[in-house]
């Protein structure tokens, strides 16, 4: 149980990684990021400027990678799930096979 647990402990550090290192590289040029790493509204309409173009790409690029590291987070969990399930099935088993004779 311990491994699968150490799994989904590496697969959110990494995920959580990614996410931070684009959340700084969005910020660099400009992309304002909540202090709960939420992806702020992207501006619609045609930009001004050349530099309110490079933000709304960072901020489109940081959504994206938002949204990809949710749903890796999700994967990553219900994979863990499936892996304490299946672990939980095959120990509980031969308890009942050997309660029933």
């Amino acid at each position: 149980m311990a491994c699968i647990v150490d799994g989904l402990a590496a697969d959110l550090a990494r995920i959580g990684s990614a996410l931070t290192e684009a959340a700084y590289t969005a910020s660099r040029y400009g992309v304002n990021i909540g202090a709960d790493g939420r992806p702020p509204p992207v501006p619609c309409g045609p930009p001004a400027s050349a530099a309110a173009a490079s933000e709304r790409h960072w901020a489109l690029s940081y959504r994206r990678a938002w949204e990809r590291a949710a749903a890796d987070a999700q994967h990553a969990g219900q994979r863990a799930v499936s892996q304490l399930t299946d672990l939980c099935a095959r120990t509980e088993a031969p308890a009942a096979n050997s309660s029933g004779g």
